[in-house]
C-alpha cells in the first residue's frame, strides 16, 4: 500500500498506509468508516485505516481531506463490483473455499444468520467477517463453532474485492428467504402473546345465575381446548 504522509498544524509529520483500491482495503477498517456518523467516528475510522492513532485527526480534522483526495473511492459509497464469489483464496498463510450460498440451510442456521444481520440491521458490513466466516471455511477442516470464531477474527482484515462479492452474492440470494422467516417469527410471537392474553382471560372466574354460570364454563372450556391445540401448532417442538 502506498505510504501517505500528513502534516498537522503544529508541524508534526504522520507517515500512514492508504489503500490504493479494494484490493488492500480491509473489511473490519472499512465497515467502521461506513459506519460513522460523526466527524469523530469518521476520524477514528480513517485513522485505523491509515495505521494512525486517532488523537491528531481529532484535533485537526483538515487532515481528513487529502486522505479524501487520494482515496476518494472510500467516501464515495460505491463498493467493488458485485461480481460471483471467489471460489478459492489465501488469508494470512490459510486456504479458503466457498461453501456455497447457503441455498440449503438448516433451521438453527437460518436462524442465527437472520439474528447476525437483524443486529446489525443499519450498518450489516458490521457483521460481515462472522457472514463470511459462515459462507468460507478453510479447505480441508469441518466447520465447527471454534473454526468459524477464528475465520471471523481473521477476516476482519480481509480485502474488500474478495469479501464483498460473497456478501452482495448471499444477500441477494436470501432476501425472500430471510424476509419470510422473519415475518414468520414475528407473527408466530404475536400470535402466541394473544394466546397467553386469551388463556389469561378466560381463567378467571364468571359470576351470575346458574345457567349463565354454567354457558360460560362451557365456553371457557372449549375456548382453553382450542388454545391447547392452537399453542401446540405455533411451539416449536
Amino acid at each position: 500500500m502506498p505510504r501517505l504522509t500528513l502534516t498537522d498544524s503544529d508541524g508534526a509529520v504522520l507517515t500512514g498506509t492508504l489503500p490504493s483500491g479494494w484490493h488492500d482495503t480491509p473489511l473490519a477498517a472499512y465497515a467502521a468508516l461506513a459506519a460513522a456518523q460523526t466527524v469523530a467516528e469518521t476520524c477514528q475510522a480513517v485513522a485505523q485505516l491509515l495505521g494512525l492513532p486517532a488523537e491528531p485527526f481529532l484535533a485537526d480534522v483538515s487532515l481528513l481531506a487529502p486522505v479524501r483526495r487520494a482515496a476518494p473511492f472510500l467516501f464515495d459509497g460505491s463498493l467493488p463490483e458485485a461480481t460471483e464469489p471467489v471460489g478459492q483464496f489465501s488469508h494470512e498463510g490459510h486456504l479458503y473455499g466457498h461453501v456455497g450460498h447457503l441455498d440449503k440451510i438448516s433451521a438453527g442456521q437460518m436462524e442465527a444468520l437472520l439474528g447476525l444481520l437483524q443486529t446489525h440491521a443499519e450498518q450489516p458490513l458490521a457483521a460481515a467477517p462472522a457472514l463470511l466466516a459462515v459462507l468460507y471455511c478453510p479447505v480441508g477442516r469441518a466447520q465447527t463453532a471454534d473454526v468459524v470464531a477464528a475465520t471471523a477474527r481473521a477476516f476482519a482484515a480481509l480485502p474488500m474485492a474478495v469479501a464483498w462479492p460473497a456478501l452482495a452474492a448471499f444477500l441477494r440470494s436470501s432476501a425472500g428467504a430471510a424476509l419470510s422467516i422473519r415475518t414468520a417469527l414475528a407473527l408466530e410471537k404475536e400470535a402466541l402473546a394473544l394466546l397467553g392474553a386469551l388463556e389469561t382471560a378466560v381463567s378467571r372466574p364468571t359470576t351470575g345465575g346458574g345457567w349463565r354460570i354454567s354457558s360460560s364454563s362451557m365456553r371457557r372450556w372449549l375456548t382453553r381446548q382450542w388454545i391447547r391445540s392452537a399453542r401446540k401448532m405455533l411451539t416449536p417442538s
